[in-house]
C-alpha cells in the first residue's frame, strides 16, 4: 500500500498515513488539531518510487551517480560537442525567405519564379 504525507494547514502538523489509494481521500482531519485543514504534503522531489529507475531523468541521474568525476567531464563534454550550432544570420535570412515563398498564392509563386520579385 502507499504511503502518504499530510500537512495541516493550520498546526503545520505533518503526517504520514498508509492505505489504499481508493482510502486516503477519506482522511479529512488533522489528528493534531482535530480540524479539517489537511492537504497533500509533497516532498522535494515529488513522488518517490522504489527499485529501478522509471523515467529517463531518473535513469540519467542513477548513471551519473556512478561515473567518477572524470567520466561526468568526458560525458559532458561529449554531449555539448554533439549540440548543433546556433544558425548563421545566412541560415535565418534564408528560412524566413522560405516561410514567405511558402505562404504565396500559386500566381505570386510563379511571378517570384520569372522575376524575382513578389517577396
Amino acid at each position: 500500500m502507499p504511503q502518504y504525507d499530510w500537512k495541516c494547514i493550520k498546526c503545520d502538523h505533518r503526517f504520514s498515513v498508509v492505505c489504499l489509494m481508493s482510502q486516503y481521500k477519506e482522511l479529512k482531519k488533522c489528528p493534531e488539531c482535530k480540524e479539517k485543514s489537511i492537504i497533500r504534503d509533497y516532498d522535494e522531489y515529488g513522488l518517490a518510487t522504489k527499485g529501478e529507475p522509471t523515467t529517463l531523468g531518473a535513469l540519467a541521474e542513477a548513471n551519473t551517480k556512478k561515473m567518477s568525476p572524470g567520466e561526468l567531464e568526458r560525458a559532458k563534454e561529449q554531449e555539448r560537442r554533439k549540440r548543433k550550432p546556433p544558425p548563421t544570420r545566412a541560415q535565418l535570412d534564408q528560412h524566413k525567405e522560405n516561410r514567405k515563398i511558402a505562404n504565396m498564392t500559386p500566381t505570386q509563386k510563379q511571378r517570384y519564379i520569372m522575376t524575382g520579385e513578389g517577396l
